[in-house]
């Protein structure tokens, strides 16, 4: 291990991130010596996928590991579609998780999302059901979907009145800086 850690060091990840990671994944995720050589391995191979400073994505992907309940592969899997969705909006990963993440996994959280999103839009597009048994990733993807689908999202991007409200009710909704809520909607992938 510490021969890897040495080698991870030169490719981006300090020695200290390398340690939270098997730490984190030892006492946390339950992983094997071999699984957190390759959950390690892995970090460094994403970052320079996605073209980030593997120490940053470690740190992005301690903070999902440590917010979620999943088995390790589904939150490496998870975490992989949080980092690419804040790698393109620009909204950073716990901005993202504090959004969609853990608030929205018990009913009473689910239910007032869902209303209040269904109200935004002036239908039923999710029930409260829908948003708790979704993943952290599918809640933004298919919320932020829904929103630039609908007529409003033309306001959002003209930055009218009735966009400015109507983005300000999303800011609110997520608990996101108006900035990020922007962000989150207006940057990266548009839905097909």
């Amino acid at each position: 291990m510490t021969a890897l850690a040495g080698t991870l060091r030169e490719m981006g990840l300090s020695y200290g991130e390398f340690n939270k990671n098997v730490e984190l994944a030892t006492y946390t995720l339950n992983l094997s010596a071999k699984e957190v050589l390759n959950l390690n391995q892995g970090i460094v191979d994403f970052a320079k996928e996605i073209k980030m400073l593997p120490s940053v994505v470690s740190q992005n992907f301690q903070l999902v590991a440590k917010a979620m309940a999943y088995n390790a592969p589904m939150i490496q899997n998870e975490f992989k579609k949080i980092q690419q969705l804040s790698a393109t909006t620009g909204v950073s990963v716990g901005t993202l998780m504090s959004g969609f993440g853990q608030k929205l996994d018990t009913l009473s959280g689910a239910s007032s999302f869902a209303g209040k999103l269904n109200s935004i839009l002036g239908q039923v597009v999710f029930s409260p059901n829908e948003i708790l048994m979704m993943s952290e990733s599918d809640r933004m993807v298919k919320v932020r979907e829904a929103i630039m689908r609908h007529p409003i999202y033309g306001e959002i991007k003209s930055g009218s009145k009735l966009g400015v409200f109507a983005l300000d009710t999303i800011r609110g909704l997520t608990g996101y800086s108006r900035e990020d809520a922007r962000r989150f909607l207006l940057f990266g992938d548009q839905p097909e």
